[in-house]
């Protein structure tokens, strides 16, 4: 197997070793960066020494969450990808998004979201992350950059325990990271149209 295969390869094995559990995000980004610095199939193999074989079987999207365990009940996963989530889907209450040479939008318009308040973490490396949600969503932006940016053009709905609230946390190195309000059906550029017709 070639130098580039191998590494290809060391990569997925990563990211479902991290979806299993078996690597903090840290050192998912740590051994990411060194894949790509390897020369050699030694240098790779020994990226993969401690980690148990079993978890090459997961699946990548969800993690298995033991009881007591506070680490997130799912992840997202872009490792020199586009994934986009649109439609209906369920944004549960504690969501780690890892964003790697990639790109990810969030589309949480028709998502279903609990009362109360939704954790979406998200980790950027040079990458774009694009997280939309509809009106009536109270939206509480506390991330951080690093050459990069944290952006939020959302206007904050009431706050109280019956209102849906998606607090957007984590860090943007060299990489965007956007939360945008937009009315079901709405393109980016309908809503710029629109933003631009109140002001």
């Amino acid at each position: 197997m070639s130098i580039e295969l191998e590494r290809e390869n060391t990569v997925q094995l990563l990211c479902r070793h991290y979806a299993q559990d078996r690597l903090t995000t840290e050192e998912l980004d740590a051994r990411l960066d060194a894949v790509y610095r390897a020369q050699s199939e030694s240098e790779l193999n020994a990226l993969l020494d401690g980690l148990d074989a079993v978890a090459v079987a997961a699946p990548l999207e969800h993690a298995a969450v033991a009881p007591g365990n506070r680490t997130p009940d799912r992840r997202i996963l872009s490792v020199f990808a586009e994934v986009r989530k649109r439609g209906d889907w369920e944004l549960r209450p504690e969501t780690r998004a890892v964003v790697v040479f990639g790109t990810l939008e969030l589309d949480l318009r028709d998502a279903r979201i609990a009362r109360g308040t939704t954790t979406l973490d998200i980790s950027a490396t040079f990458a774009e992350v694009k997280i939309i949600v509809p009106p009536g969503i109270r939206v509480e932006c506390d991330g951080s950059a690093i050459l990069g940016e944290f952006t939020e053009a959302v206007i904050a709905g009431p706050a109280g325990g019956d209102v849906a609230t998606v607090r957007v946390v984590g860090m943007a190195v060299l990489s965007s990271v956007s939360v945008q309000m937009r009315l079901p059906g709405e393109t980016a550029k309908e809503a710029k149209r629109r933003e631009k017709g109140r002001s």
